[in-house]
């Protein structure tokens, strides 16, 4: 047994079912066995080994397959620089984002110290190298949750009955929460929602003369979304607002039917460098092999991202079913996640007008990728 524990950090968060505790107690060899896992003295650094046969990576250039050895450092790295920090999340609905999308979030923070040794391996055509990689403590605290608190926050309306005061209370209570946390950024009380990560309400006072709710708030939200959000306007764009964007900048004339097919390396986790370009005619892709050629090679991992648009006459809700034997797969309509690979159905709402849709894959020598639903045709402007 344990003595003498006592409690650093504890964070809740009711709303994804997620609870940590950090609790620390004292050293005592006859007790339990002591062992140092920090590889590092220093916790915001750390020096990986990373190796690639350069076989699979042909008619890349020097810099280039030195460029993909540091990504793969920085993705071996970001484990231990961020601990459990970028685990605490699964996958969400809506605008949050899924536990892929935190690691590539995190990834991004990494950097490079110094200069890297490259050498050749112990294997035929393996190419190595030996990077240092870090973070700072500004980008560790990105990923902490935060708690913020708000004291004696009030709401107002003369004309609501007192329970859907309540509700709209809360939910302007989450616009205040995050506008207190980064005043620069402009969010709806209903956008703002998705952003905060628990809950909680005390000292409740409603006043019947005023028609006034009043209480204390205490939540916790990621510092590292809204950062995100804040430099990608359209993740925060209502739905109704990206159709019409979409709808309007549509030339009718420029669509044909199907979609875009846009292959990258495994390894550019931000799609940075498409490699090859190709159509798909629908999203019912089983067994479907990969356009092999120069570019596009067999038994190779790709990210594949399908897009396009469906064009829908009426608003209506859709259930979709995803069937995905590939190593990952998330499917957004209107910019919203709906299904993944781990969670292969769910309900997407379709404006009116032009819905953008993205199919991420990443696989090997087949699509394999079916989507079930009676869903409208698929568009695409012209390449």
């Amino acid at each position: 047994m344990l003595s003498n524990v006592h409690t650093l950090k504890s964070y809740h968060d009711n709303i994804l079912k997620i609870y940590y505790i950090q609790a620390c107690t004292p050293k005592k060899s006859t007790q339990f066995l002591y062992q140092n896992i920090m590889h590092s003295k220093n916790p915001l650094q750390t020096t990986k080994k990373s190796c690639i046969l350069s076989t699979n990576f042909r008619n890349k250039s020097q810099k280039q397959l030195k460029d993909i050895l540091l990504i793969h450092a920085k993705n071996e790295a970001v484990g231990e620089l961020y601990g459990e920090l970028i685990y605490t999340k699964s996958e969400l609905k809506d605008n949050h984002y899924t536990s892929n999308q935190v690691r590539q979030c995190a990834i991004g923070s990494v950097r490079i110290k110094g200069n890297p040794s490259f050498y050749n391996g112990e294997n035929f055509g393996e190419i190595c190298s030996k990077a240092t990689s870090y973070i700072t403590q500004e980008d560790k605290q990105k990923f902490e949750p935060k708690t913020i608190m708000i004291n004696n926050f009030c709401f107002t309306n003369t004309t609501m009955s007192p329970q859907k005061m309540k509700a709209q209370a809360k939910l302007e209570a989450y616009k205040a929460v995050v506008s207190k946390f980064k005043p620069s950024l402009h969010l709806t009380p209903q956008q703002s929602e998705a952003y905060i990560h628990s809950f909680k309400s005390s000292n409740e006072d409603f006043n019947f003369n005023t028609s006034s709710y009043c209480f204390d708030v205490e939540a916790t939200l990621f510092p590292y979304e809204l950062d995100v959000i804040n430099k990608n306007s359209t993740l925060i764009t209502q739905t109704t607002a990206v159709t019409k964007k979409y709808h309007d900048s549509i030339d009718e004339n420029r669509l044909v039917p199907g979609l875009v097919a846009t292959f990258y390396h495994d390894s550019d986790y931000k799609f940075k460098t498409p490699l090859f370009k190709t159509y798909v005619d629908s999203l019912n892709l089983s067994f479907t092999k990969l356009p092999f050629n120069s570019v596009i090679h067999k038994n190779q991992a790709y990210y594949v991202k399908m897009t396009g648009y469906i064009k829908s006459d009426v608003v209506t809700q859709k259930k979709l079913q995803l069937f995905a034997d590939v190593y990952s797969a998330s499917l957004e309509i209107n910019n919203k996640l709906v299904v993944t690979h781990k969670k292969g159905s769910g309900p997407a709402t379709i404006n009116k007008g032009y819905n953008p849709i993205t199919l991420t894959i990443k696989t090997a020598n087949r699509y394999d990728v079916r989507l079930i639903s009676d869903i409208f045709k698929l568009y695409t402007n012209q390449i």
